[in-house]
């Protein structure tokens, strides 16, 4: 006897799929959509602008960060030179 390759249940006869009488009726296709979303229906060109526009805003706002880093730096300086 031979077993389902999906479940694993006994079959009386193997089948060209390898699935079981009851599995190859529950296999079903995967229907393609229509529009640009994925299986879990995210829009994945707007998920993509959506990253690189956050990844743009914090990018900026390191840049930022490390300029008024720098600026405080040499305020430091200049104050312990004398300045």
């Amino acid at each position: 006897m031979t077993r389902c390759t999906n479940c694993g249940r006994r079959m009386k006869a193997a089948s060209p799929t390898g699935l079981g009488p009851v599995c190859a009726r529950r296999a079903k296709a995967v229907p393609v959509p229509d529009h640009d979303r994925d299986l879990f229906g995210y829009d994945i060109e707007r998920a993509v602008s959506a990253a690189q526009q956050r990844i743009g805003v914090h990018i900026a706002v390191m840049a930022e960060d490390a300029s008024q880093a720098v600026r405080r730096g040499f305020r430091a300086a200049r104050e312990r030179v004398g300045l």
